[in-house]
């Protein structure tokens, strides 16, 4: 699922960015910290930073759980928010997997002042520019360091025996560190006959249900995952001229009937067609208990000439979520009896996964 960036952190810290005290050597054999426990046999592996509680990488067969390369992400990202000056260009790079290009921050010359006062003006501005992208790479060395303490010696000797290896560790490059993690923890990596690759992803995503014990937010982290793999083979869900057609139609374009593969609106509509795709896909998967009713709803709305399908992944979650707020509140409080008064330790769980929604990309992609 591709989509919007993730919104940078407002804040700052002050603090000073992670110690890396250890001198990094990229092609170092052994973590800093804890071993796992098939290593030695003692305890299980937990990483070399404490604050971290426990979030790691590990290859797949080691991961307890199903959605970790997601949680040790969030969990960093949180971190180096936290406890780097500047940390949120951390975070953003964790969340996009891309480098923050500044341009708030590129000097511009003023429109306003001129003379020595635009001088003043546009040096200010380079000066903090400069320490800005200073410490922007003087944090990225750190980040490195960080992601690859957090890795079992399984996962770096796997890492370390790829080629593609040699190309990012020698700049200490976290960005490519984590797209390989993510290959190799999600077993990307172990398929090499293509088509039973993407068939296999695809049967994984469509026979998909979240189950009674996964919260929202647990089954969107795998339902990304699911993604994600049919991503990384180049497989693109939703690729229909139906679909495509249907949304031009939503978009009130006069000729989507004349669409065809070869049209340039083709590619224009294919991805708000492929996003609503995926956010049926994400509401039908839901677990039914729950939202079964809702489902029926939607359904029923649109027999009568009224669509309210979710036209991103992101706005089925918040669907979702608030079917789930408002039920719980009609048990909680069954007469409706003054609906706005407290209740209590329960409202305040309501709120637990819309507030984690924010400790991920909920990728949306633009709607036309």
């Amino acid at each position: 699922m591709t989509g919007q960036a993730a919104p940078k952190a407002d804040t700052q810290s002050g603090t000073k960015p992670i110690d890396a005290s250890s001198k990094k050597s990229w092609n170092r054999p052994k973590t800093n910290g804890p071993t796992t426990k098939s290593q030695s046999g003692k305890g299980i592996f937990k990483g070399a930073i404490a604050a971290l509680n426990g979030n790691v990488f590990e290859v797949h067969n080691e991961a307890s759980k199903a959605n970790q390369y997601q949680k040790t992400t969030q969990a960093i990202a949180a971190y180096v928010n936290r406890t780097m000056k500047n940390g949120q260009d951390m975070r953003y790079i964790i969340e996009n997997l891309k480098e923050d290009d500044f341009d708030s921050l590129v000097p511009v010359e003023s429109t306003i002042a001129t003379g020595k006062v635009a001088e003043l003006m546009l040096q200010q501005q380079v000066t903090i520019f400069m320490k800005r992208t200073d410490q922007y790479d003087t944090n990225k060395n750190s980040l490195y360091t960080i992601i690859w303490d957090q890795c079992s010696e399984a996962l770096q000797a796997k890492l370390q025996g790829t080629p593609e290896y040699g190309n990012y560790a020698p700049l200490s490059c976290p960005i490519e560190l984590l797209k390989h993690i993510k290959q190799v923890s999600l077993k990307f990596e172990n398929v090499t006959y293509k088509p039973a690759a993407v068939q296999d992803a695809q049967v994984a995503l469509f026979s998909f249900y979240q189950t009674k014990q996964d919260s929202l937010h647990q089954y969107y982290l795998k339902f990304k995952d699911l993604v994600d793999a049919l991503e990384h083979y180049g497989a693109e869900v939703g690729v229909n001229l139906a679909l495509v057609r249907h949304a031009a139609e939503l978009n009130g374009d006069k000729y989507a009937d004349a669409i065809d593969y070869d049209h340039p609106s083709f590619r224009l509509y294919l991805p708000v067609a492929k996003e609503r795709f995926l956010a049926l896909r994400f509401l039908r998967g839901a677990d039914r208990s729950k939202y079964g009713d809702l489902v029926i709803e939607l359904d029923n709305d649109f027999a009568k000439g009224s669509d309210h399908y979710p036209a991103t992944v992101a706005a089925a979650y918040t669907l979702l979520n608030r079917r789930k707020v408002k039920k719980m509140n009609e048990r909680l409080n069954p007469n409706n009896d003054n609906p706005n008064k407290s209740t209590g330790g329960p409202k305040d769980r309501l709120r637990e996964d819309d507030e984690d929604v924010h400790g991920v990309v909920l990728e949306n992609l633009c709607s036309i």
